[in-house]
């Protein structure tokens, strides 16, 4: 009897240890649920932050320079407007190269 009555007041103990665990942890839970939500946040750097400005004011921009088309307007209606014709080739050329790739090896390979 004396074994049972061990084995009894051993098991009580067990039970009342694992109880307290059980509470102990269940307590941290219980605090994480009451506080208050975290919000969540963004930021940028600097380079972002430049990058964004520099969108803006391309956004803005119409990207024609207005003063030179005045320029060349009123130098085509005067009289004083010329074109360099060996300039204008050799640029749409180079263009075309650019674009299309050079024509001559093309056509060998």
């Amino acid at each position: 009897m004396a074994i049972d009555k061990l084995n009894s007041s051993v098991n009580q103990a067990l039970n009342n240890a694992r109880a307290e665990q059980q509470t102990r942890s269940a307590q941290p839970n219980v605090q994480n649920t009451t506080a208050a939500p975290r919000q969540d946040a963004v930021s940028l750097t600097k380079q972002a932050q430049q990058l964004t400005q520099l969108q803006r004011r391309a956004e803005a921009n119409s990207g024609v320079d207005q003063e030179k088309i005045d320029r060349i307007k009123k130098a085509i209606s005067d009289g004083s407007y010329s074109v360099n014709a060996e300039r204008l080739a050799a640029k749409i050329a180079n263009f075309e190269s650019d674009m299309f790739g050079d024509v001559r090896t093309a056509r060998r390979s």
